[in-house]
């Protein structure tokens, strides 16, 4: 009998979708891990109104209690670290401000988060940029 797992697939056209999503998964189960460790984490889901929302406890200046966290997360299949205008083209920031309009003045405490996968490009000049305002800000 042969084994399925050595047969070739005639369409594996999944594992591409599936690969899309992973970086997805590992966000989502860091923070499933934490709640179930009895961290703040008191809810996780996952592709609705974000691709992940993080609901976190404890936090006395929130809505009964309850700090959200709406992360739009990116990959891609470069490995190059990521220029800000790739992200811009990504359209984290788009999604996110439709978070935002969707979930402003419902009396919500939230943050809006993008995550991507790899790092920023250190040699990108808008990078360092932003940079330089964010620390001058600080």
């Amino acid at each position: 009998m042969a084994d399925p797992i050595e047969t070739e697939a005639p369409d594996d056209s999944g594992s591409v979708t599936v690969r899309r999503f992973e970086y997805q998964v590992h966000i989502s189960v860091q923070a499933v891990l934490e709640m179930l460790a009895g961290g703040t984490v008191i809810h996780v889901t996952c592709e609705h109104i974000e691709d992940v929302t993080v609901a976190r406890t404890g936090d006395s200046q929130c809505v009964d209690g309850v700090f959200w966290d709406f992360q739009q997360i990116k990959t891609r299949d470069a490995v190059e670290p990521w220029t800000l205008t790739d992200v811009f083209r990504s359209g984290p920031l788009k999604s996110l401000w439709r978070t935002h309009e969707t979930v402003t003045g419902t009396g919500l405490t939230y943050q809006l988060t993008a995550g991507l996968e790899g790092h920023l490009d250190p040699a990108d000049e808008a990078v360092q940029a932003l940079s330089n305002k964010l620390f001058r800000l600080v």
